[in-house]
């Protein structure tokens, strides 16, 4: 080995240091070749320059393959002796040979941690032995030793000299000058003396540390992870923890937020469309509800036919429900009757108007009485007049049916997706509550859940005449009532009005078939239409207004308007997530808090790996990898009774299930912590070799 004028310089903020002023050195045999000089005199930094640790000016040439032992002990602190040195070479019986020679046979399956000083030093020779090295660099390797232990370690390191070229940095002289075969004193960076005091045969250039392969890599990783049992336990538990946390935030955000957006479409009437008149007479200015609209000056083919509901049912798939019944209804009376205006003036109470079509059928609106529909308690008696109902309202206002008002809508397509609290969906002469439906139901019956409401006898008090307009009989009573079995609860709700579903085609609900005869011979004089949440209601209710084509009337998106406020937004409930989040935020903390406390032990762990041939990464990969499939395998174990408890939650708490069992989310979470523990990993192992 040949040091031709080494220089080196450090620079700081305050000052500038040559360490080493043009070092000139040939270091050709075997033997302890000392180098002693205070400190600051450059003995370390030649030994780095040797290594190739630091950078400097001048040339090295002919440096043997070599190990370098520095003061801190770089060792596998929880892995025993053996499997130290296993790590270099896998001959047992010439670990045996050393072990013994060093005095540490009784050590042999010991923890390092356990290890006193100076054994851990003598461990640290034997290892850097292993691979047959022709040149052994040593940084103060009696630091820190007492003098039984530094006596012991200089009698072995004068033994293996004969075969190894042994560079030692010591400052202590009468060290050097009892156990050296060559002394190099440097003083501030310069060699002020070199005296051979033994002469020993040439160095040979040693072994080369040999790359590891991918199975002597995984037999580390495996030992590895059981030395330290506890700690693999502990990173396993808290994977488990984030896995299923990570899980649950985006179950929650995904069930959650699409139940939301689902529910919000239906509070806020976003998916409502209805025909609206163009001209509007007899309304105050934004009096336009959605449930009571009152054509005035309308002509008859304004008016919709049973048929043409039916129609843009069929050509409308996004339609999942219709209105069964409307305030008011156009009966064609010269058909039904042969009524002449005259005839119907006769009947006072209802206030007739008649209007012409172009076939000269006459037809008519009955403004008095409107055909309402409302909820009443399973104790409602029918009023026997107009007079007495008008009394009861004026007595008690939450008996007045505008209280407790309800629209009956017709389920005419598929409707699976519609989310239930409890119950199923309705069959014939059955009926599903909305949200705000149940709870009008529980307060006039004195229900406490919604569960107690399926195979309830629900009462609709209705306003009319049953399946007549032109015959009053005073013994007839005024109010009519329709009893229909309750199925169950949906999780929607309107702000605008209290839905009822009923199963079946337009106009087979027992309301509808209540007050409708001959549905062939009525107009209509409005109809509203949910769609399925997500649809384009804009472009529907457009495609709706060129189907029907009518002059006086638009069919258009429910603007907000009515029931005496305006629309409202609401946001989804990303209440529900915010403790996930806060937990998943915390067990990433602790994660990364982990790698923090270890990072001087990763650092160190990764420059023994590095100098011995193993692939840093790879060891990384391997071991991450084992502790994430053991985590993702309990995951996936415990992921089933976690859904299930929440779920549980939910339904105690009327929601819709938050959680479903997504295998596939449940991997790519996993797949995501692999890479997140190894870029930390990598993060915080940061270093050069030995700092």
């Amino acid at each position: 080995m040949r040091i031709y004028d080494v220089k080196k310089t450090y620079h700081n903020q305050k000052s500038t240091v040559e360490a080493l002023k043009g070092v000139t050195l040939t270091i050709e045999d075997n033997g302890i070749i000392m180098i002693l000089g205070s400190s600051g005199s450059g003995k370390t930094t030649l030994m780095n320059c040797i290594a190739s640790r630091e950078t400097y000016q001048g040339k090295i040439e002919g440096v043997p393959n070599f190990d370098y032992l520095t003061q801190e002990f770089y060792l596998f602190e929880n892995m025993d002796v053996l499997d130290n040195l296993l790590l270099v070479n896998k001959d047992v019986a010439l670990i045996d040979q050393y072990l013994n020679e060093f005095s540490l046979t009784q050590q042999k399956h010991k923890k390092v941690k356990h290890l006193s000083n100076g054994e851990k030093k003598r461990v640290q020779f034997i290892r850097a032995l292993l691979h047959h090295p022709g040149l052994l660099l040593c940084d103060e390797p009696t630091a820190a030793l007492d003098h039984e232990n530094t006596i012991l370690l200089m009698n072995e390191l004068k033994k293996i000299s004969k075969d190894v070229q042994i560079v030692m940095v010591t400052h202590d002289i009468a060290l050097a000058e009892e156990y050296g075969d060559r002394i190099i004193y440097l003083d501030q960076g310069v060699v002020t003396k070199d005296e051979v005091i033994h002469p020993m045969s040439l160095a040979t250039s040693g072994s080369s540390i040999q790359k590891k392969h991918f199975q002597d890599t995984l037999q580390f990783v495996l030992k590895e992870i059981k030395s330290n049992i506890s700690d693999s336990i502990m990173s396993v538990l808290l994977l488990v923890l984030c896995i299923l946390t990570t899980f649950s935030v985006l179950n929650l955000k995904q069930n959650i937020t699409a139940q939301s957006d689902y529910q919000t479409v239906f509070k806020n009437a976003d998916n409502m469309i209805l025909s609206v008149p163009k001209k509007v007479e007899y309304l105050k200015e934004n009096e336009i509800t959605g449930r009571n609209i009152r054509y005035s000056e309308v002509k008859v083919p304004d008016l919709f036919t049973y048929q043409e509901v039916v129609s843009l049912l069929q050509s409308t798939p996004e339609i999942m429900a219709v209105e069964s019944w409307n305030n008011t209804t156009y009966p064609n009376l010269s058909l039904l009757f042969g009524l002449s205006e005259d005839d119907m003036k006769t009947y006072e109470i209802f206030k007739v108007q008649g209007v012409t079509d172009g076939n000269g059928d006459l037809w008519a609106q009955a403004n008095f009485p409107e055909e309402q529909a409302f909820m009443v308690s399973n104790e409602f008696a029918p009023f026997a007049t107009t007079q007495e109902y008008y009394d009861a309202c004026r007595k008690d206002e939450a008996s007045s049916y505008p209280q407790h008002y309800v629209s009956c809508f017709d389920l005419v397509h598929d409707q699976k997706k519609l989310p239930l609290l409890t119950g199923s969906l309705p069959s014939k002469n059955e009926v599903l509550l909305s949200k705000n439906a149940a709870d009008m139901f529980m307060r006039l019956n004195g229900y406490q859940s919604y569960e107690e409401l399926p195979g309830k006898t629900l009462k609709l008090g209705v306003l009319g005449y049953k399946n007549t307009y032109c015959d009053q009989d005073k013994n007839i009573p005024f109010c009519d009532v329709i009893e229909v079995k309750v199925s169950g609860v949906a999780s929607i709700e309107n702000d605008y009005t209290t839905i009822l579903f009923f199963s079946g085609s337009f106009g087979e609900d027992p309301l509808f078939q209540h007050f409708t005869k001959h549905p062939q011979t009525m107009r209509l004089d409005y109809v509203r239409f949910l769609l399925e949440p997500g649809s384009d209601y804009k472009k529907i209710a457009t495609d709706l207004n060129q189907q029907v084509s009518k002059d006086n009337v638009d069919i258009m998106q429910f603007d907000g308007k009515g029931l005496g406020h305006e629309k409202e937004f609401y946001q989804s409930s990303a209440g529900f997530m915010t403790y996930g989040i806060v937990i998943l935020v915390i067990l990433i903390a602790l994660l990364v808090l982990r790698f923090v406390f270890r990072k001087k032990t990763m650092v160190k762990e990764k420059n023994i790996l590095q100098v011995y041939g193993y692939s840093v990464f790879q060891e990384r990969a391997i071991r991450n990898f084992i502790l994430i499939l053991l985590a993702s395998v309990i995951s996936f174990l415990l992921v089933g009774p976690m859904s299930n408890a929440i779920n549980r939650f939910a339904k105690e708490h009327y929601y819709q299930p938050f959680m479903n069992q997504n295998a596939a989310l449940l991997g790519v979470i996993s797949i995501a912590f692999f890479i997140l523990m190894i870029l930390l990993e990598s993060f915080f192992a940061k270093g050069k070799h030995y700092d």
